[in-house]
């Protein structure tokens, strides 16, 4: 996923609409599945312009595991544990914990 968020932003270098990518780590129908919170998460951040704090995003990103991330910054961390291992690269990331109110970590 984030070989595709990252080549995506890049095609889609302008594109001024949100591209909000998501996985689970088990598929939907498995009982303790993540994929519906993930894609509750996704949805509510492509279509964050319309609510209220009306935040604009217009680029790819990466929607997983509670966290928002620039599509060109993640990468995968660990692929092989339950625990969510996707992280950013430090220099100009923007990560948004969507779990608890809002925190920018640069």
């Amino acid at each position: 996923m984030a070989y595709t968020a990252s080549a995506l932003s890049l095609m889609l270098l302008g594109f001024k609409k949100p591209i909000v990518m998501t996985g689970s780590q088990l598929p939907l129908s498995s009982p303790r599945s993540d994929a519906r919170q993930n894609l509750i998460d996704a949805l509510t951040c492509a279509a964050a312009a319309f609510e209220p704090p009306h935040v604009t995003l217009n680029e790819v990103a990466v929607c997983f595991g509670g966290k928002l991330m620039r599509g060109n910054r993640a990468q995968k961390v660990d692929s092989s544990s339950y625990q969510v291992r996707i992280g950013c690269i430090q220099d100009r990331c923007f990560c948004v914990c969507l779990v608890q109110p809002c925190a920018y970590s640069v």
